[in-house]
């Protein structure tokens, strides 16, 4: 796996068929594009919308996505700034080799940034158990908070932040309605306890990582994920 800008000239890898069969990368490179799609659009309007950032299913590799090199890719590449960035990195895959018991990937891993971008931070959360992920997100203002999405990255009625001045309970995580716009019901007074706490465990690792400072205090309308009998403070 190597760091750098894409050839203009690269094809399309042919790759072998018990490989696709085997590999997510797929469904991977479709997240991929429509994400940097999103971006580019989002990036186009004269008013943004921080919100509109929705995040595609990812690899467990740092938060890079993936793709397949191709020239939908490269196009959408082109129209932002390949260089090292806080936001994107794309993990492209330009060739597959059959070894003994397995296929050998060739990635090449490209910094991106879209254009005139805004200060927005990302991280794609796994749930244990579950297929959907979390977003965390910060952003203008820069407070860390958390979205239930999709594994496609669609976004849910369901913005999460933690409660850190709490007294009762050690940041509890709560959960409130999000704005205006077009988003699936997360439903999450349905969630069982094993769904709460692998929810919260998710965001509790990217608090510990990311730190206390700089996090969303939740509205006074929120209720709590986990610990589920947890009572907001003033």
């Amino acid at each position: 796996m190597t760091n750098g800008e894409l050839d203009a000239g690269a094809k399309t890898p042919e790759l072998p068929i018990n490989y696709l069969r085997e590999s997510q990368i797929q469904n991977e490179n479709m997240a991929t594009v429509a994400l940097l799609s999103r971006l580019l659009r989002n990036n186009a309007k004269k008013h943004r919308d921080p919100d509109d950032f929705a995040i595609s299913s990812l690899r467990d590799r740092g938060g890079i996505l993936s793709a397949i090199n191709s020239p939908t890719l490269r196009d959408l590449l082109a129209q932002g700034s390949i260089r090292a960035g806080p936001a994107i990195h794309v993990e492209v895959l330009f060739d597959v080799t059959a070894i003994h018991g397995g296929y050998l990937e060739h990635f090449r891993v490209v910094p991106w940034v879209p254009p005139t971008q805004s200060a927005l931070a990302f991280m794609v959360l796994d749930i244990q158990g579950d297929r959907d992920k979390i977003i965390a997100e910060q952003h203008d203002p820069p407070l860390r908070h958390y979205h239930y999405c999709k594994w496609d990255g669609k976004r849910s009625d369901l913005v999460m932040c933690f409660d850190l001045a709490n007294r009762a309970y050690k940041d509890p995580l709560f959960w409130e309605k999000h704005g205006a716009g077009t988003y699936f019901p997360a439903r999450p007074n349905a969630w069982r306890t094993k769904k709460r706490r692998s929810v919260y465990e998710a965001a509790e690792k990217d608090l510990r990582k990311w730190g206390r400072a700089n996090v969303r205090h939740p509205s006074k309308e929120a209720l709590p994920v986990w610990p589920d009998r947890a009572i907001l403070s003033s």
